[in-house]
């Protein structure tokens, strides 16, 4: 059995979410919730920059799935993975 996925994405970006995604959204089971861009800033607290990322069609999958697993965001799981790699780097640096 197949887990499901939510993905959230800005009402700003949806259109370019379907475009990278479309191949694997046809093929996976993965339900796309489009939010207007301000009321997702407030829903995840953000005050960020954006960051554009290109992967394959197996690391999204990868990393939606343990998304999934965890209850959170795809979106939360990049934030997550992205400050546990800056915390290593800085441990690394001392």
């Amino acid at each position: 059995m197949k887990a499901n996925v939510i993905m959230v994405a800005k009402e700003s970006t949806v259109g370019e979410v379907i475009h990278e995604l479309s191949s694997v959204m046809a093929k996976e089971n993965i339900f796309l919730k489009v939010m207007d861009d301000d009321m997702f800033d407030v829903a995840f607290k953000l005050d960020t920059e954006e960051i554009q990322a290109d992967m394959d069609d197996d690391i999204f999958m990868f990393i939606a799935k343990k998304a999934h697993e965890e209850d959170i965001t795809f979106n939360q799981m990049i934030t997550k993975i992205l400050r546990e790699q800056i915390n290593k780097m800085d441990k690394q640096e001392k």
